[in-house]
């Protein structure tokens, strides 16, 4: 499922919800999921089909069991792709400010494995968060 994620990468500040301790220190994680949960609680990201097809991703990442997922209320599932897309952008360098020579060195990491590729960008400028 690709969602359409361009309003929010082209208005967030990625490094508010995804963070180092050595950026906010012991605190980080608390820190930045606070903010994500603040965010999606105001702005909600995904519709309740985004949200089962999202819960089906994660269950592949391995970080949660099936039954921990399966816990997850929607704003916690909403805060919790807010800071995989935010992650996402910092590792791949891609943001609002990103050039056309950004995205095609993206590409190229992305096709040789070294940064996540589920990111895209269509030919009239939405970008994208491809779940499969």
């Amino acid at each position: 499922m690709d969602i359409n994620i361009t309003d929010l990468f082209t208005s967030i500040d990625p490094a508010r919800y995804s963070a180092s301790q050595a950026e906010l220190g012991p605190g980080a994680g608390t820190i930045t999921w606070a903010r994500a949960v603040d965010h999606t609680t105001r702005d909600r990201l995904l519709t309740n089909d985004q949200i089962d097809a999202w819960r089906a991703f994660i269950k592949t990442s391995g970080g949660w069991s099936v039954s921990e997922i399966n816990a997850m209320h929607a704003v916690e599932l909403q805060a919790l792709f807010l800071q995989w897309v935010a992650a996402d952008m910092r590792e791949t360098g891609l943001d609002a400010n990103s050039t056309p020579e950004d995205w095609a060195k993206y590409e190229t990491d992305a096709s040789a494995g070294l940064v996540p590729g589920n990111i895209f960008r269509t030919d009239d400028g939405q970008v994208f968060y491809n779940l499969f």
